[in-house]
């Protein structure tokens, strides 16, 4: 039952970083969507994988919110919904680069226990080409969840790295929580 909690605080970390702070991937005061497909393969003491996919909107490039489904192997009533919104505190644009720093907040319910996750951290978009940008992604994160492994809160510590080309984006992200590392591959479009 540990191993299922833990797997959850990393699968709602990938969800807000992968599909939820995405305030980054749009310049000024532009709005966007974007949607994703992906996999995850979480490594504890056992080998644990699963499939998601999400859809995010973005307004005024500030403020997103989104939804994502998770499969895995695991019975979870066939899956879980994860409810997520992100906030960019602030921006800074320079010529060719723009630093965000966004808060990120989610919710899913995992085995009919809710489960929190909050945060924030710092994203630097490089445009690369009038097409093609690249945004290494860094959040801090802490989940409520981990009161099931007896702990009341669990940090969880992220990276990711979001390339896009054209309305292609392609993210690889790797997580760190409570002794698990996850690494995940992602891919969807942007509008």
């Amino acid at each position: 039952m540990k191993k299922i909690y833990l797997l959850s605080i990393v699968i709602n970390f990938v969800f807000v970083s992968d599909n939820t702070c995405q305030t980054y991937l749009f310049n000024g005061n532009k709005s966007g969507f974007s949607a994703m497909v992906g996999v995850l393969s979480v490594r504890s003491y056992t080998r644990q994988t699963a499939a998601f996919f999400g859809a995010e909107a973005t307004i005024s490039g500030y403020l997103s919110f989104g939804f994502s489904r998770t499969f895995s192997k695991y019975d979870y009533d066939n899956g879980f919904n994860t409810y997520s919104l992100n906030l960019a505190l602030y921006k800074s644009e320079n010529g060719q680069r723009t630093w965000t720093y966004p808060l990120v907040a989610s919710y899913s319910k995992v085995n009919n226990k809710d489960v929190f996750l909050g945060g924030g951290g710092i994203a630097l978009k490089n445009q690369i080409s009038a097409k093609t940008s690249i945004s290494p992604v860094f959040l801090v994160l802490l989940q409520n969840q981990s009161r099931y492994s007896g702990k009341k809160y669990s940090r969880v510590f992220g990276f990711e790295l979001n390339v896009v080309h054209q309305k292609l984006r392609i993210v690889p992200s790797i997580t760190l929580a409570q002794g698990n590392t996850a690494i995940a591959i992602g891919g969807g479009f942007i509008l």
